[in-house]
């Protein structure tokens, strides 16, 4: 049975309805349907349950940001492997915050999934630097950022550290 649709009246200001007219979701043309669309992203969000929920609703989030910077990526003719990459892990890391622990029991497990998280993100951007072939703005630019991590890893003392 079709779920009955209740008619909505609101008023917004000129900068909202601005917005609105400019908000292109996918399959959205008419105010309604994009109002629709908004409350949509919101509910995914608001009632994300699990690592699948959060990673779609965190990829919804970031979805006009990528789309914008890969608009411009090929306007300029370049591409960045280190951006590309930290999109798709922040997707992963959002996407477990959305969820979050839903009661006390599960603090451990979200502080362990966020450091799983953390850690892989810098796996793979000591990955990239090690590759020597990631296309990059600026070649430097990870060596120089991740100096400073490097040194601290060297200071780790080794029976810390997990053998895989």
């Amino acid at each position: 049975m079709p779920r009955k649709a209740i008619p909505l009246s609101l008023r917004i200001s000129d900068d909202d309805a601005a917005f609105l007219a400019d908000y292109a979701p996918e399959g959205a043309a008419t105010p309604s349907e994009k109002v629709r669309h908004l409350i949509a992203e919101a509910r995914e969000r608001a009632e994300a349950k699990g690592p699948e929920d959060g990673r779609t609703a965190a990829s919804h989030v970031l979805a006009p940001a990528r789309k914008r910077w890969r608009d411009l990526e090929t306007e300029a003719g370049r591409n960045s492997d280190l951006v590309l990459k930290l999109y798709d892990r922040a997707s992963e890391l959002l996407g477990r915050m959305i969820v979050g622990p839903r009661a006390a029991g599960e603090l451990e497990q979200f502080e362990a999934d966020l450091a799983r998280e953390a850690a892989r993100t810098l796996e793979d951007l000591l990955a990239l630097q090690l590759g020597g072939n990631a296309r990059s703005y600026n070649d430097c630019v990870l060596e120089d950022e991740l100096s400073q991590a490097l040194r601290l890893l060297e200071r780790l003392p080794t029976k810390n550290l997990k053998e895989d």
